[in-house]
């Protein structure tokens, strides 16, 4: 069984889909089928720009480039003696005991 649907677009937008959709051999009814399916399967609309899904991530070499320029303008050197021999946790822990004795 199959059924009808219905959706307001700009009519400019429908015209040059429609003579795109001519010059391929498609329909609008193919198209919006498989608007469907591809959201059924994706659960997301087709974007030129892939969406941030959660797992393991590849960077491409422009953008791990990027990334690492970006590091190199924001970090600063610290002295070690700054640290005074202890641990990032030991640090953390210091700081948020100052801040809650702060707030009593």
């Amino acid at each position: 069984m199959n059924a009808t649907v219905s959706a307001r677009i700009p009519v400019e937008l429908r015209d040059t889909v429609y003579a795109s959709l001519g010059e391929s051999g498609l329909t609008p009814t193919q198209l919006i089928q498989n608007a469907f399916a591809y959201y059924a399967r994706n659960r997301t609309l087709p974007l030129e720009e892939e969406p941030v899904l959660p797992g393991k991530r590849t960077l491409s070499q422009d953008r791990l480039g990027s990334l690492a320029q970006s590091i190199r303008e924001t970090t600063l050197a610290v002295d070690p003696a700054f640290f005074q021999g202890k641990s990032d946790d030991e640090l953390l822990e210091e700081a948020l005991r100052e801040a809650y004795a702060s707030l009593a």
